[in-house]
Parts: C-alpha cells; structure tokens; sequence
C-alpha cells in the first residue's frame, strides 16, 4: 500500500491483531520527539541497551512524513529477529520484529506531551492470530506479546535515568551518530502546527 502519516501496522488488519496495552506513569522532562531520538540512535541502542544491531544507515527513508529503516538484531528477551523501525510525525514508533523461528510481533509506543517540556509515554504490542478458536495458537502468541511488552518495557527502563537529565545537543555529532543526525534533520523539517492555525483566517 501507500505509505501513511498515520501509525498502522503496515500489512495487518487490526481485526486480525491480539493486542497487549502497558501505560507507564514516569513523568520525562523533555518533549516527545527527544523521547522518541534513541529509536534512530544506534550506538546507543549497542551500548546502553546491549543489542547486537546492524543496520544500513542508507536504508533510512523519510516518506510523507515517515521516517523508516531496518536491520538484525540481537536481544537476550526475544533472540536473534529481523526489525523494521518506523517513526510517525515525532511522538509515535511502531517497531515490527521477525524472531527467526516465529511470527511477527509489533511494538507500537507513542510519547504524549503532558505539560510544556514534558513527556508520558503508553506502549502496546500486537501480534496476528490466524485461528482464535486453536487454544495452543492463542497461548504462543500471548507469550510472544507478552515478549514484546518485556522487551519494550526493559528498554523504557534502561532510558529512564538518561531521560531525567536529557539535554539535546546536534552540533556534537560524532561520525557513528550519522543516523541520529538524520533524524534530527527530520524533526527540524518536520510540518509544525499550532492551535493558534484554527483562529487565524
């Protein structure tokens, strides 16, 4: 299909998802599109996070207002998968893993503004079910939704500490941080809105 500025899961019918919602009450004192950065910080998610990650820098697209890349990845939770990572606006990330040996699993996390400077964040993670009346399919997918919560809940936890005292800066980039930069130049390029627009004529 065609791409969306919408957050979907590209090629799933929702009716077709099992879903599982965690919303989690830590406060950030940063905006959404900071929350949001380490999806497209890659060292960082080797070194803070400990995956086995690599990705084709190349493969970073941004289209109608996504921006999208793809690589392997190594996570003691969830194993060896393939991952696409797509970002919608600047306060929501889908992330759809391939575990070798297993189906599709989906991660969906959107930060919210709360109060100026500030950011809450709810995640959810969803995975087809071909049969809901095959008790044995409805318990594998529930454990690998179960899963994808624990792992979106364990990276949430290692950022925790980093975004209580964030402070972005882009004009001290490293060379390995070329994908960061990249998604910095697609916030700044990002359409803005305000509701000031609807009185304005």
């Amino acid at each position: 299909g065609e791409p969306s500025i919408f957050p979907h899961y590209h090629g799933f019918d929702n009716a077709e998802l099992e879903t599982r919602v965690m919303v989690r009450e830590l406060f950030y004192p940063c905006e959404p599109w900071v929350a949001l950065s380490n999806s497209a910080d890659i060292q960082h998610l080797r070194e803070l996070h400990g995956l086995e990650i690599e990705v084709d820098i190349d493969s970073l697209l941004d289209v109608e207002g996504n921006i999208n890349y793809e690589g392997e990845i190594g996570d003691p939770i969830l194993g060896r998968m393939h991952q696409q990572v797509r970002v919608f606006g600047t306060n929501c990330i889908m992330i759809q893993m391939h575990p070798l040996g297993g189906g599709p699993t989906m991660l969906m996390g959107s930060a919210f503004r709360v109060e100026p400077g500030g950011t809450r964040n709810f995640q959810f993670t969803s995975s087809p079910v071909e049969d809901r009346e095959d008790d044995e399919e409805l318990t594998r997918v529930r454990a690998m939704l179960d899963g994808g919560l624990a792992f979106g809940e364990q990276l949430a936890r290692d950022d925790d500490p980093v975004f209580a005292h964030i402070h972005m800066r882009d004009d001290i980039l490293l060379p390995v941080d070329r994908a960061l930069g990249q998604y910095f130049r697609y916030v700044r390029n990002h359409p803005r809105s305000s509701t000031v627009c609807d009185f304005l004529t």
